[in-house]
């Protein structure tokens, strides 16, 4: 293709451009608005509120656990809920009155050479929520075990909504 041609062809179309205001507005007016849009809407996203229960099935070992892992949490921003059992915690799951419940299993204990097993209950609605949250807390509890042995996270997942 010819040099010359392509640029009187390029001239053109820039010509064209030039005389058209819509065009232009296009050109420089959208992407404008586009970023000043995008830019209030990443502004306007906090860190969502966590709510979050424990249910100590482990007793008078667990207590003390279950205290530190209550204060972390509450220093880290997170809404700590009392609920009496595992049902009532999984009840408030369904209902979206709790977004995580920590579960500090019977057998917590048992094994003293291993890891202490920690079970994270999540609604299973929203699986980038629900480990954004978990991430979140776990943040806040692993400086609160670091003199012991760190556990290892058991997920379960409660599918379905009342709306559902």
């Amino acid at each position: 293709m010819n040099l010359r041609r392509t640029f009187a062809i390029s001239r053109r179309i820039a010509n064209a451009f030039k005389r058209d205001e819509r065009s232009l507005a296009l050109m420089f007016g959208a992407p404008i608005i586009v970023l000043g849009l995008l830019g209030w809407v990443i502004r306007g996203q906090g860190e969502p509120e966590t709510r979050f229960a424990i249910v100590n099935l482990a007793g008078v070992p667990g207590e003390r656990i279950q205290l530190g892992i209550e204060q972390a949490v509450a220093e880290a921003g997170v809404t700590v809920v009392q609920v009496d059992d595992e049902s009532a915690a999984r009840a408030a799951l369904r209902d979206g009155d709790l977004d995580v419940v920590l579960v500090l299993p019977e057998g917590l204990f048992a094994n003293p050479g291993g890891r202490p097993a920690l079970g994270f209950i999540t609604p299973g609605i929203n699986a980038a929520d629900d480990s954004g949250r978990i991430a979140r807390l776990q943040g806040a509890i692993l400086p609160a075990l670091a003199s012991g042995a760190f556990p290892t996270v058991e997920p379960e997942t409660i599918y379905g909504s009342p709306d559902v």
